[in-house]
């Protein structure tokens, strides 16, 4: 794993550019390298040989902003020469150039695929450098774990309050990326769409994870069901879900979709206290079987757990508890 996602190349004339692009794409969770966000690393050191390393050798791409400005500049063709050696090396594309205008740089032929910053939505620049992350660690990293979220379970709010509080953090980042781009005018409307777009989900999920915060501490634990799911799978057992007024209505009616159900006191019991509670959208009942060896001649024997989850309507609705 390399230190950075992607570096970026850039002339000191087209910093507002890289400085939109670079705090999108940190937004995004990527780990960029973009001078300001060094500043206290490359204090001191020999500039020549650190940033021939990081465009060499530290990062998995190379976002190169191609301009009449990045041409002329010494530094930037020291940047763009570290760049190349390395995408000679390479096996595939390292070099993702951006073109502010239509200035030929030496070495970057013509028949290089690039994006037009003139042309192409700002939003689906970054959303083009994401997928091209995505796509290059796809085959390697088939689960990739979410450190500002909690973990499946929780029957306390500590872990929450983290979760809300780096939500939190990058809403405040979107929000003043996007009044910044918003004073600018239509210059960097592209970007104000996109910081606002990004500040608006983020909001929603701080008010997703505070409602999950008052069950929590009203003593009902969180559990996310495709966590829930996969525990169930290592241990063998297959999970049916159902919704617990269907099942409850038809065994209580005398027509049970399947005769080997029978609710547990205890579940119907925690049924009443949550409903009491009025924290609650709708309740799922997950049943768990246990594996047969042999599917297509087992006898049926009925699950050998209940599970109730309560669950709320919010921005994500996988999520429940």
């Amino acid at each position: 794993m390399r230190r950075y996602d992607v570096a970026i190349s850039f002339a000191g004339e087209d910093r507002k550019v890289a400085e939109a692009l670079a705090s999108s794409l940190r937004s995004e969770r990527m780990k960029v390298f973009y001078d300001k966000y060094a500043q206290a690393e490359l204090w001191g050191k020999d500039l020549y040989a650190h940033l021939s390393k990081v465009y060499k050798d530290d990062a998995e791409y190379c976002l190169m902003l191609l301009s009449t400005h990045y041409a002329k500049k010494q530094w930037t063709n020291h940047e763009r020469k570290a760049a190349q050696t390395r995408a000679f090396q390479e096996n595939r594309e390292y070099i993702l150039a951006l073109k502010l205008d239509d200035t030929q740089i030496d070495g970057v032929l013509p028949t290089t695929g690039y994006m037009d910053y003139r042309t192409t939505p700002f939003d689906e620049i970054i959303d083009a450098v994401v997928e091209k992350l995505r796509q290059l660690r796809q085959p390697s990293e088939a689960a990739v774990s979410d450190d500002d979220g909690p973990d499946y379970w929780h029957d306390d709010t500590a872990d929450l309050k983290k979760w809300i509080g780096n939500l939190e953090a990058q809403y405040k980042e979107a929000k003043t990326e996007a009044n910044y781009a918003q004073a600018n005018g239509d210059r960097l409307a592209g970007v104000y769409h996109t910081a606002n777009k990004k500040a608006s989900a983020l909001k929603a999920e701080i008010d997703h994870v505070t409602e999950i915060m008052k069950r929590v501490d009203a003593g009902f634990p969180y559990f996310e069901s495709y966590g829930f799911e996969a525990a169930v799978d290592a241990y063998g057992e297959v999970a049916v879900w159902e919704d617990f007024l269907t099942i409850a209505g038809k065994l209580s009616a005398g027509q049970p979709a399947d005769p080997t159900i029978r609710i547990p006191i205890e579940t119907q019991t925690a049924y009443v206290s949550a409903v009491n509670s009025r924290l609650f959208d709708d309740f799922k009942l997950c049943m768990c079987f246990e594996q047969p060896d042999d599917p297509f001649h087992a006898e049926v024997i009925g699950p050998i757990d209940y599970f109730l989850f309560g669950t709320i309507n919010a921005i994500h609705t996988e999520k429940q508890r």
